[in-house]
């Protein structure tokens, strides 16, 4: 055999190399339009950071990504540094936004896969803001077969959606609904959000969520959250959230479970639902939870979620607030999305507590 022919044969016995991930880095609209539409087709697990600012869809137009090949997607905000780079993050949503141009119409964000089922599509840290559309969705919609959708620490509002889902629409056998803000969003159903897992083994784990000053724009509907898990083998966890001041009249609701939904409840503090949990409510609460306002639902020290969280949810729990507060800061998580910050005096006062 030649010495060509060899290295031939050595070079197909080596181990593939592994792919690489793409990272993008975004500081303008040109540049989160180019990082949107390049990923899903490179054959790359793909990451977008996104440095803090206010950023706007095109005229007319959304961000979609279409995912085409079977590998990652993780876009996230906070992102700056050095020369434009994106080195350093805060975990704050409030510092990096995703809007729709005033007078504008549309989604804001659109992640979709096809028949690829590998790699997580995660989506961290950001505001989602203004979108309007006549169909589902208002800012964001998020539709795969993955076996894991996540959206974590996200503030979704203004967002308008005359189908179902407000803030968002999200469809997938594995949904992680971590941490997340929906203020003073709208739709026909599910003026926060419209969740559907409906396939055989499918599952959601929704925690630490506050949906308030939400509305539905249909009748006997959720201003809230609308589930759906039409499967015996399906399911959906709900822990921690607050669900609350979504129902405008007596044919409105916080929480609507469509039927034959295996939805199970654990801490959550929810007002009006329509239709039936899988088990008897643990720990559930209802009625005003004392929070700072609508535009800073954050509990005050005399709120009912205050220190009232489940602490052993199966599917986990997010281990920071919307502004990057480590959970918990008392004795148990606060529910909701965001964490209190206690006084020194009463950090001090615990602490005794633990002492003695």
């Amino acid at each position: 055999m030649n010495l060509p022919a060899r290295f031939a044969l050595l070079f197909l016995a080596l181990p593939a190399a592994p792919l690489q991930a793409a990272v993008f880095c975004v500081n303008d609209n040109a540049g989160l339009v180019t990082a949107v539409g390049a990923v899903g087709t490179n054959q790359q697990s793909d990451e977008i950071r996104i440095r803090r600012g206010t950023y706007e869809t095109p005229l007319g137009a959304e961000l979609q990504a279409l995912l085409t090949d079977n590998l990652g997607l993780t876009i996230s905000g906070g992102w700056s540094g050095d020369n434009g780079a994106c080195t350093t993050r805060i975990n704050d949503a409030a510092a990096t936004v995703l809007r729709r141009g005033y007078l504008d119409s549309g989604r804001v964000l659109v992640l979709k896969t096809y028949d690829q089922p590998a790699a997580e599509i995660s989506l961290s840290n950001l505001t989602l803001a203004d979108g309007f559309n006549t169909s589902d969705a208002g800012c964001l919609w998020m539709v795969s077969n993955r076996p894991l959708l996540s959206v974590e620490r996200v503030i979704f509002t203004g967002c308008i959606s005359a189908g179902d889902g407000g803030g968002a629409y999200l469809l997938g056998p594995r949904v992680r609904l971590f941490g997340n803000l929906f203020r003073e969003n709208g739709a026909a159903r599910g003026g926060a959000f419209f969740l559907d897992v409906s396939g055989n083994g499918s599952r959601a784990d929704v925690s630490n969520n506050t949906a308030i000053a939400n509305v539905n724009l249909a009748s006997n509907q959720a201003g809230g959250a609308h589930l759906v898990a039409q499967s015996i083998t399906s399911q959906v966890s709900l822990n921690n959230n607050i669900f609350w001041n979504n129902a405008t009249s007596a044919y409105s609701y916080d929480l609507r479970i469509e039927s034959g939904s295996p939805v199970y409840s654990f801490y959550d503090h929810i007002d009006r639902v329509a239709g039936i949990f899988a088990n008897v409510p643990l720990g559930r609460t209802s009625g005003d939870p004392q929070l700072e306002s609508i535009a800073n639902p954050v509990p005050r020290q005399d709120s009912i979620s205050r220190d009232s969280g489940y602490d052993t949810a199966v599917g986990g729990l997010p281990a920071i607030d919307l502004r990057g507060v480590p959970r918990p800061t008392g004795l148990h998580m606060d529910r909701g999305a965001y964490e209190l910050v206690p006084p020194p005096d009463a950090i001090f006062a615990t602490s005794f507590e633990r002492a003695n």
